[in-house]
């Protein structure tokens, strides 16, 4: 395993001390990786979250909230009263 080339994909500049640390837990974590693995899952149902979620969305549905009957925007005052006059 090149540490040195991993640290120049990954734009890092690592000492010589440093490398061989990361190398060696590197090597442990590859090694976890590798026997998880090894672990049979051909009876395990995939799943993208260890908790039932399910998204609930509301029907897009356009409003005319924030528009006066002369047609300006309600709260556009509002919200340029605290900008920068130029």
């Amino acid at each position: 395993m090149d540490i040195d080339h991993i640290a120049k994909l990954a734009k890092l500049d690592i000492k010589k001390e440093e490398a061989q640390k990361l190398k060696k837990e590197l090597e442990l974590i590859l090694g976890y990786v590798e026997k998880l693995s090894e672990v049979d899952t051909k009876d395990i149902v995939p799943t993208g979250h260890s908790i039932a979620l399910e998204n609930v969305m509301a029907e897009d549905v356009p409003i005319n909230q924030g528009i006066r009957e002369n047609g300006k925007v309600e709260f556009r005052d509002e919200l340029l009263k605290n900008t920068k006059k130029i």
